[in-house]
């Protein structure tokens, strides 16, 4: 049979074009961090926007005495991100344990839908280490720690290797086994979920009006 004269070329480019697609499909595998970043940056920057112009009044406003206001949710949120990032910090410094990983059920996905819902029978109370005080009195102070304590997270996260991220795992509460990766997805989420918690104050009917 008569050869195409430009078959071996086509061969070449063929076979190139797989190749780039392997390295695509190992890119993306190894940066598995990369989505979690972007998720990092995107409820820091929703929240951000939901502080920005409150009054005082706003600030403090509850509904009922037993329930929170923005300014203790915002506590709230610094108060467990600053938690979950010492544990991922902790459990970074022990030896890698990367059999573990086949144990993690709840994935970045599921987390990404479950932690922020705050549906029927879907809300637990704080634990007491995590229970705000009553710390920030002003909203620029508490907007500041947000974005501060926020950035930190996010600087670790950018900052150490996706592997390592991933070989270190630990038992992680009602989320089970997750890896470092995993506990910082978990505070992206859970920002978010109290994000929710932020609006479902604002739309109550007896919250003061703005400026």
């Amino acid at each position: 049979m008569k050869q195409t004269p430009f078959l071996p070329q086509l061969l070449t480019v063929a076979l190139l074009l797989v190749s780039l697609r392997l390295v695509a499909q190992a890119d993306v595998k190894t940066d598995a961090k990369a989505p979690v970043e972007a998720y990092m940056q995107e409820t820091r920057a929703r929240i951000e926007k939901e502080l920005k112009g409150l009054t005082a009044e706003q600030f403090r406003y509850k509904a009922a005495s037993d329930k929170w206001s923005i300014a203790e949710v915002v506590e709230h949120i610094v108060l467990t991100e600053n938690g979950m990032r010492s544990a991922a910090q902790g459990l970074l410094k022990s030896p890698a344990n990367p059999e573990k990983r086949a144990e993690i059920k709840f994935t970045f996905a599921m987390m990404k839908v479950g932690v922020p819902d705050r549906g029927e029978g879907k809300r637990r109370q704080a634990p007491e280490q995590f229970v705000p005080k009553g710390i920030y009195t002003r909203v620029k102070e508490a907007a500041k720690a947000f974005t501060d304590n926020r950035k930190a997270t996010e600087t670790l996260l950018k900052t150490t290797p996706t592997k390592e991220l991933e070989e270190h795992c630990m038992e992680f509460g009602p989320a089970g086994m997750q890896d470092a990766l995993g506990i910082l997805s978990f505070a992206a989420a859970h920002s978010q979920r109290h994000l929710g918690q932020i609006q479902e104050i604002k739309a109550n009917a007896s919250y003061p009006k703005g400026k």
